[in-house]
């Protein structure tokens, strides 16, 4: 039972970084804080009075310790459980010490992490033999406790027609004892519990399991109060790691409650053994953590000035690395194989004719834009050849670069493995332009040559004697020629030995040009958490304006590797039925709460044969775009339809939005481009670009519909063969 309870814990890790993470960093008040709980008195063994008239039980005592580790204390009443839940949505006590956490409380309370999960009993006569099934209790008379989660479930699920409500299970199992009644719904070790307190042997449990009624429980505060929800976790972690809550598990339940536990509930704490000890090893480095802040906090601030040395003096090699680049026409490149990461020096850009690179994002797609479709495979192959094999390469290469310049390119890359896979390629590229063009100016004087030497030939043999001196005169000529050629080559190795050098030198540079980066929004943030009560709101907010920069960055980079993928993914092409996947992403993105007040209808579409993980991109784009940009209009509706043709399928998304000028509607789909105000709609430009390239790959094409103010509607078409 114990490996179960702490099953739950899997969430814990997730509250505690989500919603404690922030008091760890800062720190808490050391000022003791009361809390008003409200506890039951007869609910054994989670809230009972003791002999000497004071609140105790599981539930008590686990929550005395969950205070004591997070510095509070607790002036604990005791009232019905009617009266309690009622007066934590008043506001007048602060802490629930143990609600069942159902879809009826969900709206009144915010729960704590579970610290234990029990499964619901029908307890009735030993002598009723009527009630041996779920079935059974519908036309029964069933007694539950009056707000009890029991009551909640008999309601819920229709157990039977005829239910009463008592004050507690006590007065309910007297009444069962008496014969009045059929049965009893409650939790089956509380019903226990009670049953050998009142010394009643009449009654018991029935073998059947109760459906849909395994309660977790927790502590309740009142909706809205996340610190103190954010408290209580804590404590629940600290309690649990130091062993607290299994020396109060063992006093209040001993060994006997696992043998309550049905076949499914041991399975889940089989499947669950090994998760509490990472649960708890995380939560250990969370305290370690919090110690080491103060500590390196000081040590980091030494550390500045040196960092900011070495950020000058990288600026200073990245100076001196752009001007040999410039100079030398060069620039450097890696490829990580494993996060397909890409890096390239500014002289890569120089040649591909990106004048600044800071504008904007580039992926791999970019570049290879400026080279015809034959060389644009020839690399490709070349790569994943090299990828697969770990050989090196060398390719000369002719491009456009997005400043118009037809260029010559020498591109040349290493694969560097690990464990026998390779880890990474790096390489340099050269702009061969200038040599390509005295290459060919050498061919034009080689073939101008030898036209002059068929002609003279020929005149030779009509005039040999006269033309003896000119032909010796052209055989030198010739010679010297070769010399020079024997020349170039030899100052063509040297070229080629000092741009090996020079491609080192630029790995080792560029190797590590992202590390300012991570540096501004990691400083950023410890200067924020450490220091902002050392700034005025200027200058937390230029702060906040900078990580927000480059977590921008960020969004914009990961959208366009996903655009990069999307060209690189293998299809896999199967009949896939497009209504039930649209509905099913509507669905999915409902769940996120952002589809309220729409009318969303899906009419008789066809299927079709795609790739169903690529087609389900672009029913999330549309849809999603659909709900997004008509999320002004107070009934927002959106409509999924077909059309068809002899050779292709259409199918469309409409809805009742902002629209767009008609003007614009052939930017649409290019990556970038977007016809609202990041202040009007969020975004990156980069949605449509990923449906079109989608669509594309599968032999088909979109196009959009629209009027300002009035709706929009996106369409795109599948081959039908």
């Amino acid at each position: 039972m114990r490996n179960a309870l702490k099953a739950s814990l899997f969430i814990v890790c997730f509250l505690l970084i989500v919603s404690a993470s922030p008091y760890l960093a800062n720190g808490f008040d050391t000022t003791k804080r009361r809390l008003v709980v409200a506890s039951e008195a007869t609910y054994p063994p989670f809230t009972i009075i003791d002999k000497d008239g004071k609140p105790t039980g599981f539930s008590i005592e686990l929550l005395r310790e969950v205070a004591k580790a997070v510095n509070l204390e607790l002036d604990i009443n005791i009232g019905y459980w009617t009266f309690n839940k009622q007066e934590l949505i008043d506001g007048k006590i602060d802490v629930l010490p143990i609600v069942g956490r159902t879809p009826e409380r969900e709206a009144l309370f915010d729960f704590s992490v579970p610290y234990i999960t029990l499964d619901g009993a029908v307890f009735s006569l030993k002598s009723n033999n009527a009630i041996k099934s779920f079935d059974d209790l519908r036309e029964k008379r069933i007694l539950v406790m009056e707000g009890d989660n029991a009551h909640e479930y008999v309601i819920r699920e229709k157990v039977s027609s005829s239910v009463t409500s008592v004050f507690s299970y006590q007065e309910a199992f007297k009444l069962l004892e008496s014969g009045r009644y059929d049965a009893v719904v409650c939790q089956r070790i509380l019903g226990l519990t009670i049953l050998s307190e009142l010394g009643i042997r009449t009654i018991e449990p029935k073998k059947f399991a109760l459906p849909r009624f395994r309660v977790e429980y927790s502590f309740a505060v009142k909706e809205g109060n996340s610190e103190l929800l954010g408290l209580l976790n804590e404590g629940l972690s600290i309690v649990i790691a130091d062993k607290t809550y299994d020396a109060l598990y063992h006093k209040w339940f001993g060994p006997n409650l696992d043998k309550t536990l049905s076949f499914r509930g041991l399975l889940i704490s089989a499947l669950y053994f090994f998760i509490p000890f990472i649960i708890l090893v995380s939560i250990v480095a969370i305290f370690i953590l919090r110690r080491e802040v103060k500590r390196r906090t000081k040590r980091l601030h030494n550390e500045v000035q040196s960092h900011k040395e070495t950020a000058d003096a990288l600026k200073v090699q990245q100076a001196l690395l752009e001007m040999m680049e410039r100079v030398s026409k060069v620039g450097g490149w890696q490829y990580e194989v494993q996060t397909e990461l890409h890096t390239w020096t500014k002289g890569v850009f120089d040649i591909y004719g990106i004048p600044d690179i800071s504008s904007e994002p580039f992926v791999s797609s970019h570049f290879l834009n400026c080279y015809a479709p034959d060389e644009r495979e020839r690399i490709e192959g070349t790569l994943l050849e090299s990828i697969k094999t770990g050989s090196s390469y060398d390719l000369v290469l002719s491009l456009t670069s997005f400043d118009g310049v037809f260029k010559y390119i020498r591109l040349a890359g290493q694969a560097e493995q690990r464990d026998g896979k390779v880890s990474r390629l790096y390489g340099s590229i050269m702009d061969i332009t200038q040599q390509k063009s005295i290459e060919q100016e050498l061919i034009k004087l080689k073939n101008e040559l030898e036209e002059k030497v068929s002609l003279r030939t020929k005149e030779l043999n009509e005039k040999v004697d006269k033309l003896d001196k000119s032909q010796k005169a052209m055989l030198f000529m010739v010679e010297d020629l070769n010399g020079l050629t024997a020349q170039l080559k030899s100052e063509r190795k040297k070229l080629e030995i000092s741009n090996k050098e020079l491609e080192a030198f630029s790995y080792s540079v560029s190797h590590d040009l992202r590390a300012p980066l991570r540096a501004i929004d990691g400083y950023s943030r410890i200067v924020i958490e450490e220091y902002a009560p050392k700034l005025d709101a200027e200058g937390v907010r230029l702060l906040n304006v900078i990580r927000a920069s480059s977590n921008k960055m960020d969004t914009l980079i990961a959208d366009l590797l996903s655009l990069s993928r999307v060209t690189r993914s293998e299809m896999k092409i199967v009949p896939v039925d497009m209504a039930a996947l649209a509905r099913s992403v509507y669905s999915d993105i409902s769940a996120s709460g952002q589809c309220s007040n729409v009318e969303f209808t899906v009419g008789d579409i066809p299927t079709a044969n795609a790739d169903q993980t690529l087609i389900r991109q672009v029913w999330v784009n549309l849809i999603d775009n659909a709900l997004k940009y008509s999320g002004t209009k107070p009934l927002r509706a959106i409509e999924v339809g077909s059309q068809t043709n002899p050779e292709e399928q259409i199918y469309y998304v409409r809805d009742n939005g902002v629209g767009f000028n008609p003007a614009y509607k052939d930017k649409l789909f290019e990556t970038f481009q977007r016809l609202h105000a990041d202040s009007e709609f969020e975004g990156t430009g980069v949605g449509l670009s990923v449906v079109r390239r989608i669509v594309t790959r599968h032999g088909g094409r979109v196009w959009a519909d629209g009027i300002e103010n009035e709706g929009a509607t996106f369409w795109f078409s599948l081959p039908k063969s």
